[in-house]
C-alpha cells in the first residue's frame, strides 16, 4: 500500500504560491506519477564538467523540488526541461498566474463553434504531429518575403538536427540575417552547400553561419488570419 501511494499520490489541495506547488499541481492534472515525469525530462548544462551531455532527472530530485527542500531556481536547465515535460511554460512554473500554455481547441459543428478540448497542449501537438521532442522545437517567426515564405509565417524548427550529407530544409543565420533553404554538408570541407532556385548552389564556410535547426513544417500567416 505504501508503494502504491508513492507512485500515484491522492489528489490534495495545493496552493499555487511556489514552484514546488505548481510542479505538483500540474503533474496531478496530467495524472502522472513523479516517476512518469522524471523519465520524460532530459536536460543539458552549458558549462561545467558535464557541459553538453544529455542528462536525466531523478525521481528523488523532482520530489525535492515539489517539497521545496531544493530550490528549483538554482537548476534552470532542469526547470526548463521540466516545464516542457509538464506541458507548461517556464515562466508559469516560476511566477504562476493563469497562463500555463493550455489552449482551448475548438471546431465548428453544425454551424456552431464547439470546444473539443478546454486544455489542449501545443507542446503535445507539436510532438505528435512532427514526431520530435517538443522541448527541442522552436517556433521561428519569418521577418521578410522569400520564395516560399512571407512575413508572419512561423517555421517549426527542430534544434537538435544537424546538417548532413542528405539535403534537407534548414534555418540558419548568415551575415546577421535569417535564411531558410535546402542545405547539405559540403564534402571534404567545413562548409554547408546551399541550394537555390534553378539548381543554383553556393558553399558557405561553417564558421560564417549559425545553424538553428531542421525545418519540420510551417504555420502560414495567411492561414492563421
Amino acid at each position: 500500500m505504501r508503494r502504491k501511494m508513492h507512485r500515484f499520490e491522492a489528489e490534495r489541495s495545493v496552493t499555487e504560491d511556489s514552484i514546488g506547488a505548481r510542479l505538483t499541481t500540474q503533474r496531478l492534472k496530467l495524472k502522472c506519477s513523479q516517476d512518469d515525469i522524471a523519465k520524460r525530462v532530459r536536460f543539458r548544462f552549458k558549462t561545467g564538467a558535464q557541459a553538453g551531455k544529455s542528462l536525466k532527472l531523478s525521481r528523488t530530485a523532482l520530489a525535492s523540488y515539489e517539497a521545496g527542500t531544493t530550490d528549483a531556481l538554482v537548476d534552470m536547465p532542469k526547470l526548463g526541461a521540466l516545464a516542457a515535460a509538464l506541458q507548461v511554460t517556464t515562466r508559469w512554473l516560476i511566477y504562476g498566474g493563469a497562463d500555463r500554455s493550455d489552449i482551448a481547441l475548438s471546431s465548428v459543428v453544425n454551424g456552431n463553434l464547439s470546444t473539443v478540448s478546454p486544455s489542449w497542449s501545443l507542446h503535445e501537438w507539436l510532438g505528435e504531429n512532427f514526431e520530435a521532442d517538443a522541448s527541442g522545437i522552436i517556433l521561428l517567426m519569418i521577418p521578410e518575403f522569400t520564395a516560399d515564405w512571407r512575413p508572419g509565417d512561423i517555421a517549426i524548427v527542430q534544434r537538435s538536427a544537424e546538417v548532413g550529407a542528405i539535403t534537407g530544409e534548414f534555418a540558419f543565420i548568415e551575415d546577421r540575417a535569417l535564411r531558410i533553404a535546402q542545405v547539405s554538408r559540403a564534402h571534404g570541407i567545413d562548409a554547408i552547400r546551399v541550394f537555390g532556385e534553378d539548381n543554383a548552389r553556393e558553399e558557405i564556410p561553417l564558421k560564417k553561419v549559425t545553424v538553428l535547426g531542421r525545418v519540420l513544417g510551417k504555420l502560414s500567416a495567411r492561414e492563421r488570419r
